[in-house]
């Protein structure tokens, strides 16, 4: 679920920079607000927990009310991202949304998994304004990714970038990126990424290693180096990874890309010093990993071991939600998180793979 930002923090900020909350337009003064407008996904991606836990998941629209009530604290924003662990183009309001943001002044961004993908409903997004458009990929032919990403084919990505360019002579378009997600089995597949894009027409990528395993299996896909032999494996991948970057800078086409590193790292891809996120449910997690919309108990695997899942909320939107959200960001919790984070940071950081990688 990583959203890609075009410069990276060096260093972390105590506390986000914030109107007082309660205080008539109060606005928040972050990078990226991600709003999860959908835990509902019309694809079964074999790596995701919305496929492993999908008799706990929990399949929930956001509340258009509640997107028109928080947007007041919005507006010193500088990007929303719209899509979490869903698809976001299943919303049926997922165009007011985009409209509703743009009026606000919003940079407006989401990802999508390109799956039966209606052409006048994504004609009517980049009418709306929508800023930049991901595709998420885990293979660089159709045999490939469809046997990762079921139901997401290959061909709907085409076909969406495709569409998205045949509308650049009636408008302005969206910037495309591709979202790659790299597993360990796959991983020489990697390197005819830039061939695809310069076809495809796609000058930005982020390639992602698998930053939550909840089964054992995709532990092992993840690419965490737990002894010798995978560390040399996976130094040889990040060295051939760089040259892959500088070659495809050669040609027009910005790679980026998210490896794990054996040791935990201080910082985190997901930037939750400048960032939140809401759920489709109104609860403010600080990234899509604080808060996966499952009920009960899960499991997920780290190190070689499995773990408690442990969910990490900041507040939940109901009564006066741009105020609560206001809060949510400056609050006693979240300081809290932010103060510790670097080198006491609580249980569910410790057993994040993220915090193992480095945007590079």
């Amino acid at each position: 679920m990583h959203i890609p930002r075009r410069r990276q923090r060096s260093s972390m900020r105590i506390a986000p920079r914030l109107n007082l909350p309660g205080r008539p337009g109060a606005k928040l003064r972050l990078d990226v607000v991600q709003v999860a407008v959908t835990s509902r996904c019309n694809a079964s991606c074999v790596y995701c927990p919305h496929t492993m836990y999908r008799k706990q998941w929990i399949n929930q629209d956001l509340d258009p009310a509640l997107f028109e009530a928080m947007l007041p604290a919005l507006s010193g924003v500088k990007r929303i991202h719209l899509q979490g662990w869903g698809e976001p183009f299943l919303h049926p309001n997922l165009v007011d949304f985009i409209s509703q943001a743009k009026r606000a002044g919003l940079h407006v961004s989401t990802t999508t998994n390109g799956a039966r993908l209606d052409p006048k409903l994504l004609e009517a997004a980049v009418a709306a304004g929508l800023d930049d458009l991901g595709l998420s990929l885990a293979g660089v032919t159709a045999e490939e990714n469809d046997a990762i990403r079921v139901s997401a084919p290959f061909e709907g990505v085409s076909e969406t970038i495709a569409r998205v360019h045949s509308l650049a002579s009636k408008r302005p378009v969206p910037t495309l990126h591709i979202a790659y997600m790299a597993l360990a089995s796959h991983r020489q597949s990697v390197h005819r990424l830039p061939a695809l894009m310069a076809r495809l027409g796609v000058s930005e990528g982020v390639v992602s290693a698998l930053g939550f395993a909840p089964d054992r299996h995709l532990e092992e896909e993840g690419m965490l180096a737990r002894n010798d032999e995978e560390k040399r494996t996976l130094r040889s991948f990040r060295r051939s990874m760089f040259q892959l970057s500088l070659a495809a800078a050669f040609q027009g086409i910005n790679l980026y890309y998210q490896l794990p590193r054996p040791k935990r790292r201080k910082s985190c891809p997901e930037n939750v010093d400048s960032s939140l996120v809401v759920g489709a449910d109104g609860q403010v997690a600080p990234c899509v990993m604080g808060r996966l919309p499952v009920k009960g108990n899960c499991y997920h695997w780290y190190a070689g071991e499995e773990r408690l899942y442990a969910p990490m909320v900041f507040a939940t939107l109901d009564a006066d939600p741009a105020g609560q959200l206001a809060e949510a960001a400056s609050g006693q919790a979240r300081r809290e998180f932010l103060r510790t984070f670097r080198n006491r940071p609580p249980q569910s950081c410790l057993q994040c793979v993220k915090r193992h990688m480095a945007p590079e």
